[in-house]
């Protein structure tokens, strides 16, 4: 009888480490899942960094780039084509709590909503409603006013008439252009015939001054639309 009573507890030993063994072992995998969700406390926690004033470069997911101006005495802000140099005034509202800035883009009705996900004052990341992230690299602490640079449409014709220069003829020749996604505010312009690479140049977009492909110091500034 003593014996039988001993099997049943011993059976009842081992379900309950079993158990034991299941519950811990679920607790550690979810603690060392990196998707994880987070809790709403660590979602909404305070003292989120606000992004500094000045001029930061936006790159975008898919491949967008734009200059993303701020303004916090103002409350205002223009997102600006890294292309064409156009962007609209705007306001902004910016929740410490949850670290979400409210863009009202252009006019009202208009808005995007970003959320800060890291900020360490020079780089930053942020997520839009849409799940889109972009990524923010500071450029300096100037207002849309004072800041001057070349486009990325300007340095495509620029660097077309360096090219003729050097090379004669860019008929056939395709340029295209794109910020380097660093924060260096450096700009790559390839030049591309017959579906090869003809020239390549990487330039400050705010000298216009860099390499060619072969790492030659280039001055595209003495071809811009001021130097005929």
């Amino acid at each position: 009888m003593k014996s039988e009573f001993k099997k049943v507890l011993m059976m009842i030993l081992v379900i309950m480490l079993c158990a034991a063994a299941t519950i811990t072992g679920f607790t550690v995998s979810a603690a060392h899942r990196t998707n994880a969700p987070r809790s709403a406390d660590e979602n909404d926690r305070p003292g989120r960094p606000a992004l500094k004033n000045g001029v930061w470069q936006a790159k975008y997911e898919n491949g967008d780039d734009k200059l993303f101006f701020i303004n916090e005495e103002e409350r205002s802000f223009s997102l600006v084509s890294a292309d064409m140099g156009v962007g609209l005034p705007s306001r902004y509202d910016y929740d410490n709590t949850t670290g979400i800035y409210k863009l009202s883009v252009g006019y009202e009705g208009n808005e995007e909503s970003w959320r800060v996900i890291d900020n360490s004052g020079s780089a930053a990341t942020v997520s839009n409603a849409h799940g889109d992230i972009i990524n923010l690299h500071y450029i300096s602490g100037d207002s849309a006013e004072t800041f001057h640079w070349y486009t990325l449409g300007e340095l495509r014709e620029m660097a077309r008439r360096y090219y003729e220069a050097n090379h004669g003829d860019s008929t056939g020749v395709v340029f295209t252009s794109t910020m380097c996604d660093d924060g260096s505010f450096f700009a790559t312009i390839t030049a591309t015939k017959d579906h090869r690479q003809a020239a390549r140049y990487t330039v400050d977009m705010v000298t216009a001054k860099g390499n060619d492909e072969g790492y030659h110091p280039i001055d595209l500034s003495l071809y811009s639309y001021t130097n005929p």
